[in-house]
């Protein structure tokens, strides 16, 4: 395991933590639920590569998208973070910028 890897990793770890300790749950069903929005969309251009969306809406509850920006978190980009990553495992090209 590369340092990289492994300081991905811990800050993956991190964010789950976080999350679990709001709210009492993890943000997985989340997660989840943008990587299998991002694979039921996955258009096969030819071998070797797979357009993925770029756009992904995400609404959070008032209170927690609340208590995530009152504690300075940058909950969007946390789950932009985890969506590319998901894609680069899978080698997943995006149709444009992630948002």
């Amino acid at each position: 395991m590369s340092a990289l890897s492994a300081l991905e990793d811990a800050l993956e770890n991190r964010w789950e933590a976080l999350w679990a300790r709001l709210f009492g749950r993890e943000p997985v069903e989340l997660v989840d639920a943008l990587r299998r929005e991002c694979d039921s969309h996955a258009v096969v251009c030819r071998a070797g590569r797979v357009l993925v969306p770029n756009a992904y809406d995400v609404e959070l509850a008032e209170p927690v998208h609340e208590e995530l920006t009152r504690r300075g978190s940058r909950v969007g980009q946390a789950l932009t973070d985890r969506l590319a990553r998901h894609a680069a495992r899978h080698g997943y090209e995006w149709a444009g910028p992630l948002a």
